[in-house]
């Protein structure tokens, strides 16, 4: 779906301030539109009034108000488009000059030329339906407004009234969230949870920010620094028990936008949350954010151990590369002892073959082997990698094959 097709979804009114090109993008009517104003029978007084609500309802979903003021750049487009004069007039009030039930006839008319449909009872219980799905994976009550209001013009609905549309979604929302509240209360027990909260707003290894703050912070670049930094702010996750947290009745979606929330939010913002909410944005925001961590040090690790072994692959290609030079070297001296006429046949044979015997019992250069000595002689970096996977507690399957100690014989 375009984002410029939802812009102004839901908008009461439109900004003042808009330029020329956001209203020719936004406001302009198709010829047939237009045509169907100057066909409609209504006097010529009012089809700028009809421009006015068929653009209107056409980009926010609401029926034009009566004290409605439009844009003036908008006025003027749609004054061009109808073939009349500009107008100064800023309200729908003053077209109308206080003809309610012109009005109310005129916006009947509208819907009908864009096919849209009122509010009813039926609209309002396939609403609440949506909303139950879209409330499994929307992050807060305004996200699944925004989702609400999507849905209706979608479904080319009028939208009705802020509040309507506000309360059922927080009617869904309030319905996921305590479903997510008696999740997390199974899994983190009640002290744990109240000295998780409390702790998220104190000191941080960091002076001068707060724990919450610093785990939203960057982990910085892919250097052994770096490592160190995502490493410790898993060992502070796990300290909170949070590896040991089971909430697999939230999907990994609900867990997601629950974390949004306090990714998207200054830390200050988050303690002035009531308890209920801030319990579960910050439990799911732990548990994301050491499943996000855990991937970045695998990641981090095995770029390290990478490196390691292209510097050994390295090393094997210098060696390929000297024996053979080795071996050319062995050639031109085995050529040089056949042309020595100071020799007699014997002793040239037993040089060329002693020098053979030599270059032939040498070992082959080995990939692995090679490998291995890199590994040895810089173990200082071998122990930084090693000492980066301490944290992700990795373990064997005891099923598998290769876990299992071998039979005796």
């Amino acid at each position: 779906m375009s984002s410029y097709r939802y812009r102004f979804v839901g908008y009461e009114k439109l900004p003042s301030g808009m330029n020329a090109d956001d209203v020719q993008l936004h406001c302009r009517l198709p010829d047939e539109l237009i045509r169907e104003i100057r066909n409609s029978g209504y006097a010529k007084r009012y089809h700028l009034g009809l421009a006015v609500q068929l653009s209107f309802l056409a980009l926010t979903g609401r029926n034009a108000d009566a004290a409605l003021k439009m844009p003036s750049a908008m006025l003027k487009m749609l004054c061009e488009q109808l073939g009349i004069h500009s107008t100064a007039i800023a309200s729908l009030k003053s077209l109308y000059s206080n003809a309610d039930r012109t009005i109310s006839n005129h916006r009947a008319w509208v819907r009908e030329q864009l096919l849209f449909s009122t509010y009813d009872s039926n609209a309002e219980a396939r609403l609440q339906a949506a909303l139950s799905q879209q409330a499994i994976d929307a992050s807060s009550v305004d996200d699944l407004l925004a989702c609400a209001q999507e849905w209706l013009f979608g479904s080319r609905i009028v939208l009705p009234g802020q509040r309507v549309v506000l309360d059922l979604a927080r009617s869904a929302f309030q319905v996921v969230e305590n479903l997510a509240l008696a999740t997390i209360r199974a899994a983190v027990t009640p002290v744990r949870l109240r000295a998780v909260l409390k702790v998220m707003h104190e000191e941080s290894p960091t002076p001068g920010i707060s724990l919450l703050e610093w785990l939203k912070q960057s982990a910085g670049k892919h250097g052994v620094k770096g490592l160190k930094e995502v490493n410790s702010r898993i060992d502070a996750l796990k300290t909170l028990g949070v590896h040991l947290w089971d909430l697999q009745g939230l999907s990994i979606g609900r867990i997601h936008a629950f974390a949004q929330a306090v990714v998207n939010r200054p830390p200050p913002e988050t303690a002035r949350r009531i308890e209920g909410t801030r319990s579960i944005e910050i439990v799911c925001f732990l548990k994301h954010l050491l499943g996000e961590l855990s991937d970045e040090a695998i990641f981090r690790n095995n770029r390290h151990t990478n490196d390691i072994v292209r510097s050994g692959t390295k090393r094997v290609q210098a060696k390929q590369a000297q024996r053979a030079i080795e071996y050319r070297h062995s050639i031109e001296s085995m050529r040089d002892i056949a042309a020595d006429s100071a020799r007699d046949a014997h002793e040239r044979l037993a040089a060329i073959t002693a020098l053979a015997d030599d270059m032939l019992g040498r070992p082959p250069v080995s990939h692995a082997e090679v490998v291995r000595e890199t590994l040895t002689e810089q173990s200082t970096r071998v122990r930084t990698v090693l000492d980066g996977m301490n944290c992700l507690d990795l373990r064997g399957d005891p099923e598998h094959a290769d876990g299992k100690p071998p039979r005796p014989t």
